[in-house]
């Protein structure tokens, strides 16, 4: 987590890190806790960028059951 709080200041903008910062703090979350919701967004851009479909990735990714 440490990482994440490192890396938003240079991924977004001064608006949108004030309003993350402000989104956790109503929300009783850490800053860090949405990491994994930028992860998810940044991956989701990457794979329509690249013309892959979320299925197709899903289909390809192993099982742990």
């Amino acid at each position: 987590m440490r990482v994440a709080s490192e890396q938003f200041p240079g991924v977004l903008n001064d608006i949108e890190l004030l309003n993350a910062k402000e989104y956790a703090y109503s929300k009783g979350l850490r800053l860090e806790d949405l990491s994994s919701v930028l992860g998810v967004l940044l991956r989701n851009e990457i794979l329509k960028s690249k013309g892959i479909s979320f299925s197709e990735v899903d289909e390809h990714s192993p099982s742990y059951v």
